[in-house]
């Protein structure tokens, strides 16, 4: 069986674009901590997309940093909780876009006994046949 033809210059191409969105990630990564340096932030990453970009995740260890990083990016806040017999957390984020980067900024909270145990409670409602 012949190997298919591979187009080189294609292949190349897709590497430089990959290489550039890495390097622009890291440069709006390094604006973003520079505008957050009285922000406690405790982890910033280079995510890679479906669509063969980068975009900027960075981890913040309270709501009032989130809030903080609201009032100067901007964004709509998303909440989502999930969670299994062990944990549920709630997962706080913003999507912003900076210099044409996606950015997303994070905080994540586990809830407590009492309110883990309601979120599970309405989840089995939901899935054994809707809210009640």
């Amino acid at each position: 069986m012949t190997p298919a033809v591979v187009n080189q210059a294609a292949l190349l191409a897709r590497v430089d674009r990959v290489q550039q969105s890495v390097l622009d990630a890291a440069r709006v990564a390094r604006l973003v901590l520079a505008d957050l340096t009285d922000v406690p932030v405790i982890a910033v990453s280079l995510v890679p997309t479906v669509r063969g970009t980068f975009r900027v995740d960075v981890q913040v260890p309270t709501l009032a940093g989130l809030e903080v990083c609201i009032a100067r990016f901007g964004g709509e806040r998303q909440v989502e909780t999930s969670g299994d017999s062990s944990y549920v957390a709630e997962h706080t984020s913003v999507d912003v876009r900076v210099d044409g980067v996606a950015v997303r900024l994070a905080w994540c909270r586990f809830l407590d006994d009492a309110e883990a145990a309601a979120w599970r409670a309405a989840q089995d409602a939901t899935v054994g046949g809707g809210a009640r």
